[in-house]
């Protein structure tokens, strides 16, 4: 096919050339444009979002943190032997191992003062536990004898230790809103009903006046050695 005299060259006469379509391409650039801006963003909130969880996790307390307590009970059947503790750094350790919070021993055997002993050694040791003597009955060697091992991040929130017998002590934990009793019993055989009628007589009370605690919502973890078996 001639024009003008010359053959047509119909391939090269369909080559889009760069201006064209001038519109066209603005919008693809802008579309580009937008899709860059978009990712760009996605990546900053993402980054930042990990950065900020990250901060957050690297802030959190555990120590300040409540939201499970673990406790257990144990007859000691005896501590007190200052120059040999052997049961209690055992106890100790067992409870550093399984995270236990909080454990009430029956039968230690000791009071307050010599107790003190103790702590003061736990101390030198830069144990992370205290342990709450309780009284000890001085008509006898042995059988009888309560104590409370607590860690620090509970032990802070102490507000009432009470050793009401040698056979019962119980300390009380204050939160906001919130008060948990802790009580170690130790029903001696010779004295487990004297004992029985004794708890059974403080939780009446404490049932009879709950009106009176300042709003506060009790919870009441009664553990201990009660020399009874149930079927």
């Amino acid at each position: 096919m001639n024009v003008g005299g010359g053959p047509l060259d119909l391939e090269a006469s369909f080559v889009p050339s760069e201006h064209t379509n001038p519109h066209r391409q603005e919008i693809t650039e802008q579309l580009d444009a937008n899709s860059a801006m978009a990712t760009a963003i996605d990546n900053f909130l993402a980054r930042n979002r990990l950065i900020f969880e990250e901060n957050c996790r690297n802030q959190i307390d555990n120590n300040n943190l409540h939201l499970q307590l673990k406790i257990a009970t144990h007859n000691i059947n005896g501590c007190n032997l200052l120059d040999n503790l052997y049961k209690l750094e055992t106890l100790l350790q067992l409870m550093k191992v399984m995270d236990i919070d909080i454990i009430t021993l029956s039968d230690t055997n000791l009071d307050e003062k010599k107790g003190h002993f103790i702590n003061e050694r736990l101390k030198t040791q830069q144990s992370n536990y205290k342990i709450i003597f309780g009284l000890k009955d001085s008509r006898k060697s042995k059988g009888s004898g309560t104590a409370i091992i607590i860690n620090s991040k509970w032990e802070k929130h102490i507000r009432i230790t009470d050793r009401i017998s040698p056979y019962i002590t119980r300390i009380s934990l204050l939160f906001s809103k919130r008060e948990i009793w802790i009580w170690a019993i130790y029903a001696a055989p010779q004295d487990k009903d004297d004992v029985l009628q004794v708890l059974g007589n403080k939780l009446q009370d404490i049932d009879h006046n709950a009106h009176t605690q300042n709003g506060h919502r009790t919870l009441h973890i009664v553990a201990g050695d009660f020399n009874e078996i149930l079927d």
